[in-house]
């Protein structure tokens, strides 16, 4: 699959300038949105993406995925998720993990975030925005963050912004292929191979009640 790259100096946000593409003209699929300074960034529910200025990636990628129907719409983000994943893995040799939904983690730390953003007619998916940002060579965070980290911090060097987009996208390319193939059942199980916490017993809190349970998928 071909991607089609437009890059700018600086966005308020690569999510809202793709939607905002959409709604008013008709951009091919694989057009690519991308910043290395974002002003206004958006994670799930509301929260924010920080980024300092030329560090990291954050990006978006609009694709037509009409062949899609609504029930399978989570492997919108299988695909995006298993592309960074491989990307990082290749990259570093090291071992990440998807946390699920829309995380990826080194060890216990988060490294890249998805905000994948559908767009609905019928029983199809028409049209969808899947924004990432990864955090490359950013070595300090603000402090009202968890458990950040970046490529820089684990293998203690800089990083080509453009080589690490390039890979990223090289590897979605091919995993969308296989969306399209409708290779489900492999796509859940490499998912399912690579997810946080899988086997394992960690604490929840549902309805205000605190309890433990394995994470099976």
């Amino acid at each position: 699959m071909e991607f089609y790259p437009i890059h700018f100096d600086k966005l308020s946000s690569t999510n809202d300038y793709s939607t905002d593409l959409l709604s008013k003209s008709n951009p091919i699929e694989g057009t690519v949105i991308s910043t290395y300074n974002q002003l206004s960034g958006k994670g799930q529910i509301g929260r924010k993406w920080f980024s300092d200025e030329y560090k990291n990636i954050t990006s978006s990628v609009i694709l037509k995925p009409s062949f899609l129907s609504v029930d399978k719409i989570f492997y919108l983000n299988i695909i995006l998720s298993l592309s960074i994943h491989e990307a990082l893995t290749k990259i570093t040799r090291k071992e990440f993990a998807i946390k699920w939904p829309n995380d990826i983690y080194f060890q216990n730390k988060k490294i890249a975030g998805l905000l994948i953003q559908q767009f609905i007619q019928g029983n199809k998916v028409q049209s969808t925005v899947m924004g990432f940002g990864i955090n490359i060579n950013q070595l300090v965070f603000p402090s009202e963050l968890p458990n950040p980290t970046s490529l820089a911090l684990i293998e203690e060097k800089n990083f080509n912004l453009d080589d690490v987009l390039k890979e990223v996208l090289k590897i979605l390319g091919v995993y969308y292929c296989r969306l399209r193939e409708r290779a489900f059942i492999s796509l859940k199980k490499e998912y399912l191979k690579h997810l946080y916490g899988r086997g394992e017993i960690h604490s929840f809190m549902h309805n205000e009640i605190l309890f433990d349970a394995e994470i099976l998928g």
